[in-house]
């Protein structure tokens, strides 16, 4: 068994996304009841901010920095134009009980347009206990 939470944080304002957080590591101990977690969506929250280092400070750890720690190129809003120079808003959180096997963005591919403004994260895990 494991739980998994998917948000969509606000994209204007920081106080919105610093509250949803916190109501959200405040509520999934008590819907997870003791099972592994997997916190993950659009946080329209770089790595540095606020919203993404309360989640990290709870025990959460990014997938996608487990299995890339150094990567500097792992923006993942490409605004429908294929640019990810920015940071990294959307993330896949993980708590308790999980090995990452590997973790990525999926960047366009060709010349046509993309489907969304953001670039998927994926990442595959495995249940250790």
């Amino acid at each position: 068994a494991f739980a998994v939470f998917n948000v969509h944080l606000d994209h204007e304002s920081q106080n919105s996304r610093e509250r949803s957080v916190a109501l959200v590591l405040e509520r999934a101990p008590q819907l997870a009841a003791g099972t592994p977690v997997i916190l993950l969506g659009d946080f329209n929250a770089g790595e540095d901010n606020p919203a993404a280092v309360a989640v990290r400070q709870a025990g959460f750890v990014a997938a996608y920095r487990v299995s890339r720690p150094d990567d500097a190129w792992a923006g993942t809003f490409g605004g429908f134009q294929g640019d990810s120079t920015g940071p990294m808003i959307d993330h896949i959180f993980l708590r308790g009980g999980w090995r990452v096997r590997s973790a990525d963005i999926l960047r366009r591919r060709g010349t046509t347009r993309d489907a969304s403004d953001h670039f998927p994260v994926v990442a595959s895990v495995v249940i250790t206990g």
